[in-house]
């Protein structure tokens, strides 16, 4: 590894590793979404089209009007990179009624590098990144919304500090409670990365233009003469722009009884084969959600949401 660097790429609250050698880590377009919440990820990332609780201001700002459930929300997220060298991940975030006919969701984040053996080769690497979130949502006409989010990003490392922002603008549809549509550009900005080199032992960070994307979903809902879904059935496709294909996300949701929700889902994208599960325990007003993500190219990923609902719709 003496000639090697270690790039840690955070975007759109993702993160991205590679090794700049033959082995690559983790695929380019790996979904690191991890302040979606806990059941986003288990729909792998088919969130555009969702407008369940407060993380989906983070893929659509413009489902903030939308939303089925006003919760704060707690997330935890843990990245294993290699062996048991981690990237761990907090975040709060509360959606705040302005009118009947707007929306505000407003969240925190902070990520870092866990314990790291000596041995790694990645031993010496560490950074803090503190993030501000902030997304609103405009009713247009009854069926339909849009609106936009600003994220603001502060990394730290022993040698340096540095910051950005980037921005995503967004629309959603629905036409019955049973139906939705959603579409988001995302991108909009810089992000932040974090580089080792192993020959300096110093852990580098810089301003980088983030890749631009498109995401197009749809979302159904089936109830069985209640107010809950007990099926949801989610759909989306993410194109990179100058990444060539198309990523593709899915994600089922089923509710066997009011306590318990079952989750399963898949990725795939360039170079990337993903499958995802989940499952959510309701004792109202709090709900626990629980997501795992491992793939032949992705390292293991878990995800834990918390949430305390304020309100009901």
């Amino acid at each position: 590894m003496s000639g090697n660097r270690i790039l840690v790429s955070v975007f759109a609250f993702g993160l991205v590793l590679r090794v700049d050698a033959p082995a690559q880590i983790t695929s380019k377009n790996s979904d690191r979404h991890f302040v979606a919440g806990a059941r986003a990820a288990s729909f792998a990332d088919a969130y555009v089209a969702e407008a369940h609780d407060i993380t989906s201001m983070y893929t659509n700002p413009a489902a903030l009007t939308w939303l089925s459930k006003a919760s704060i929300m707690l997330n935890y997220s843990l990245e294993q990179i290699l062996a048991t060298d981690n990237i761990m991940n907090e975040n709060v975030a509360l959606p705040i009624s302005l009118r009947r006919d707007v929306g505000l969701g407003i969240g925190a984040t902070l990520s870092h590098v866990g314990h790291i053996r000596d041995t790694s080769p990645i031993s010496g690497f560490g950074y803090r990144q503190y993030g501000v979130e902030m997304g609103i949502g405009w009713t247009v006409t009854r069926f339909l919304s849009v609106g936009a989010g600003v994220n603001a990003r502060y990394g730290k490392t022993r040698a340096a500090n540095l910051g950005a922002v980037h921005f995503t603008l967004a629309g959603f549809y629905s036409p019955s409670p049973e139906i939705s549509y959603g579409i988001s550009f995302q991108g909009l900005g810089q992000g932040l990365d974090y580089s080792f080199d192993s020959l300096a032992s110093i852990t580098v960070i810089t301003q980088k233009n983030l890749d631009k994307s498109v995401q197009i979903g749809v979302s159904w809902r089936f109830r069985d003469n209640e107010d809950e879904p007990i099926l949801t059935m989610a759909v989306a496709n993410q194109k990179i722009f100058g990444i060539k294909g198309v990523v593709y996300k899915g994600g089922i949701e089923y509710v066997p009884f009011s306590l318990i929700a079952l989750r399963v889902g898949y990725w795939v994208g360039d170079e990337t084969l993903a499958p995802k599960f989940g499952v959510g325990i309701h004792l109202s007003p709090v709900q626990i959600d629980y997501a795992i993500s491992s793939g032949e190219l992705d390292p293991v990923f878990q995800q834990i949401s918390l949430a305390y609902e304020i309100r009901g719709k």
